[in-house]
């Protein structure tokens, strides 16, 4: 087994072309250059236009596993806290939610602990 897995080559959490996250368990990154989120579809990729804002969160939320608040909250404001972090967060993990109505992606929220950035099987 060990030999079978050293020849699996990592998995990329950037895209080469222009260096936006990737999550391949959810087929999506995001275009930080145009603030816009790019999903496999059945028909092509689909894109979902976004504010700075919630392309910077969506990029976080791109990255596998449940992301914590705290991570969050760092990722988005870093060293300058606006003073209502969580329920700024709050307002735009909901914008983002209705941008991806229709999709098949969605945002989980694990309680007490963050969120993830989900995909069905079906749109």
């Amino acid at each position: 087994m060990n030999r079978i897995q050293r020849f699996i080559p990592p998995t990329p959490t950037a895209c080469p072309t222009c260096g936006s996250a990737l999550n391949p368990h959810v087929a999506a990154r995001v275009d930080l250059q145009t603030d816009t989120l790019i999903y496999d579809g059945i028909l092509g990729p689909h894109r979902i236009p976004l504010t700075s804002a919630e392309a910077t969160l969506t990029s976080l939320l791109l990255r596998p596993g449940v992301q914590s608040y705290d991570t969050l909250i760092a990722g988005q404001w870093g060293a300058l806290p606006c003073g209502n972090e969580q329920g700024v967060l709050k307002v735009l993990i909901s914008r983002i939610r209705k941008k991806l109505q229709g999709s098949p992606l969605s945002i989980y929220t694990h309680y007490e602990r963050g969120y993830q950035l989900t995909r069905s099987q079906s749109p």
